[in-house]
């Protein structure tokens, strides 16, 4: 490490669209960020661009001396990973300054590329000087740091010579850490890690049945008032948060930002504010000053007249984080011999039923009208607003779980009329040789031949429960979780030790430690994140790809094959297509968890004194989560487990089913005689 050198940052601006790269040119952006409507990009929901309108981006943004940065930074499929190949080769065609990206299979490709930089998108979820020691060894020029790390945190990342940091300086912020929500895919297939996150945590939780309240909805980000001191700091680029903001509102953002950086010493930060105001939430530079408290919550503050639509404030709703695209679309609910629910939007129509369940406990079920309130307050894919519902018996009574069957039905029916309707274009470029080589579907390996249905041969245990793997027959292989060095002389020889998926700076040593204390023994260790494989590696130690580091496509498993991890695992929010496709031409081995509680986020933000440990947060949907408190750190886990065992599928075969026993009072309970679930997660639904 060295000592930084103070620069004068980039100002990086959004561009979601065509109109918003003209407004931060404008405005005197030096650099944007854009997406491809091939997908791909963590905003599939902004207008993004076209073949042709990239290169006239880049065109237009070079003759303005800005660079142009494209965002590839989704979990790719076995069937994108061409699609994604030949976005990186129209990138190098357009002159592209640097992709960004967080998918391991996009490694695979730097070589090849040599003519284009790659960034770590914070996707990736570094958010340490170990992972940023890792992307310098990958070949990665530039990271973009998690936006919940300190000032201390930053100067830290921006100290490995050779590697430029950038970091988010304005806009949205997730309350959980960055590149590790699944919150909006459990609740209904629409992942975040796949640019279709609906805001789920905005929505308001009921605490144990008590009044419902924000919770977990932070507060903006702006640190316009540290501008300088991070470009003291050897910050190379500062950036703004918005691609699904207006061209207005970047324009002002990027404005107010130039001003800061050209002319440090004036306090801007009551201009700031103007810009919360699109979102009518607070802003707040709490995670850089090292503040945990007070971050989350409702927030007082006023729209303004470029902001969306503001919709009225039900207890159940999620908040509106960004502007309505797309035409809007109407449900009408008729009651008769069915439940009958006709969808429109844009020209198009579908029709279903829905039982008519015999309600007999009234508190488990929503009126129709009820369920309308909810739905009307909902986010769909593409942004686009349900304004118009109407029943034939608006008292009815639906059980909650038909409520959620609308949901998902209108979900579903939006994503294939959008993609039937979109105007991107197949991608037709040719790819060169060598990288149409590493898009070509390998051979299945031949270990991976224990099929879905078969009990499982491996579990996933935290410290304090791990005698109880000596009575759970049939298990060859005892994943860890919260052990310590001082732990690793007494493990099974079967045991391999799951290191955090989350480390912050302070951290390193202890999982430095464990580490080195694992490979003194031969104990292999599970890396879930580019810091602990970096680490690993220094250590000598003999490691597989955990969940923090999962896959959905062969190239990627590939990849970290190469990268010395003796097996994968396969993306915990993968849907049946995809595991069907995957194990097909998986060529390492890899694991599938087939049980468990996830834990669905972990927040770094103090949620404040009445979120105890062990409590229960609830939203209209049914969605349960419980509180764990982890050190600093709080983890959400979903209450109600999923459960695949018994799903019988014989397209499905892996080295190791897993089941994850970390959220389970009795581990060896469940063990023997494993819970009924109905929930599959995303096994028989399409993930997005």
């Amino acid at each position: 490490m060295t000592t930084p050198t103070p620069i004068k940052p980039e100002l990086l601006s959004p561009a979601g669209s065509p109109e918003a790269l003209a407004a931060a040119l404008d405005a005197g952006a030096d650099a944007v960020y854009l997406g491809l409507q091939a997908g791909l990009n963590a905003r599939r929901g902004a207008t993004n661009f076209s073949p042709d309108e990239l290169a006239a981006a880049v065109e237009a943004a070079h003759a303005r001396d800005a660079k142009v940065y494209l965002t590839l930074n989704t979990l790719v499929a076995t069937r994108e990973t061409r699609i994604a190949a030949r976005c990186v080769e129209l990138a190098r065609r357009a002159g592209i300054d640097g992709v960004l990206v967080s998918d391991p299979m996009f490694l695979a490709l730097v070589e090849h590329y040599p003519d284009v930089e790659f960034h770590f998108s914070t996707q990736a979820a570094v958010n340490n000087s170990a992972g940023v020691e890792a992307a310098k060894a990958l070949g990665i020029r530039r990271v973009v740091v998690g936006r919940e790390l300190s000032k201390d945190e930053i100067a830290a990342c921006c100290a490995v010579d050779g590697v430029e940091i950038e970091v988010f300086v304005q806009g949205a912020q997730c309350v959980c850490v960055s590149g590790r929500c699944l919150l909006s895919s459990w609740g209904g297939g629409r992942s975040g890690n796949r640019g279709t996150c609906t805001s789920t945590c905005r929505a308001q939780w009921q605490r144990n049945k008590f009044a419902p309240r924000r919770t977990l909805s932070m507060h903006d980000m702006s640190l316009v008032d540290h501008a300088a001191e991070l470009g003291e700091m050897g910050v190379a680029s500062l950036k703004i948060e918005g691609r699904l903001k207006s061209p207005k509102w970047v324009a002002q953002a990027v404005s107010l930002f130039r001003r800061a950086i050209d002319t440090p010493g004036e306090s801007l930060h009551d201009e700031a504010l103007s810009l919360g105001n699109y979102t009518g939430r607070d802003l707040t530079d709490g995670f850089f000053a090292g503040k945990r408290s007070d971050l989350c919550g409702d927030s007082g503050r006023v729209k303004s007249d470029d902001a969306p639509p503001e919709k009225s404030k039900e207890p159940d709703k999620p908040e509106p984080e960004d502007e309505p695209l797309g035409p809007p679309a109407s449900l009408h609910v008729e009651v008769g011999d069915r439940v009958v629910c006709t969808f429109r939007w844009d020209g198009h129509e579908d029709t279903w039923t829905v039982p008519k369940t015999i309600v007999r406990h009234e508190k488990r079920a929503m009126s129709l009208a009820l369920v309308g309130k909810w739905l009307t307050g909902m986010r769909y894919p593409g942004n686009v607003p349900l304004p118009e519902y109407s029943a034939s018996e608006p008292d009815f009574l639906v059980p909650k779980k038909n409520a959620n069957i609308i949901q998902t039905k209108l979900c579903s029916a939006l994503n294939r009329w959008q993609k039937e309707s979109t105007k991107a274009p197949k991608l037709t470029v040719e790819l060169p040789e060598a990288v149409a080589a590493l898009s070509t579907l390998p051979e299945r390996n031949r270990k991976n031949a224990r099929m879905l249905g078969s009990t499982p041969n491996a579990v996933r245990l935290r410290m304090r429960h791990l005698s109880q793997c000596a009575k759970m027959n049939g298990c060859k292989k005892v994943i860890v979780e919260e052990a310590g060095a001082e732990h690793i002389p007494h493990l099974p020889p079967e045991a391999v030790v799951a290191i955090d998926p989350v480390l912050y700076e302070d951290q390193l040593p202890a999982a430095r430690a464990l580490i080195e204390a694992a490979a003194a023994q031969n104990i292999p260790v599970e890396v879930n994140s580019f810091s602990a494989w970096q680490i690993a590696r220094e250590a000598g130690a003999t490691f597989e790809a955990g969940p923090g580091l999962g896959v959905l496509s062969p190239l990627a498993a590939a990849t970290l094959g190469k990268l010395g991890c003796r097996s994968v695992t396969a993306s915990i929010e993968a849907d049946r297509r995809q595991l069907q496709d995957f194990a097909e031409h998986a060529p390492v081995e890899w694991s599938m968890q087939i049980y468990g509680h996830p834990v669905l986020m972990h927040i770094r933000a103090n949620l404040g004194h009445t979120i105890q440990n062990g409590d229960l947060l609830e939203d209209a949907r049914n969605i349960v989560l419980r509180v764990e408190r982890a050190g600093t750190r709080t983890r959400l886990r979903a209450a109600e487990p999923f459960s695949l065992f018994g799903m019988r599928n014989d397209r499905i075969f892996a080295r190791w089913l897993v089941a994850d026993l970390t959220g389970e009072k009795s581990p060896i309970a469940t063990w023997r005689k494993p819970p009924r679930s109905r929930n599959l997660f995303n096994y028989n639904r399409s993930l997005s």
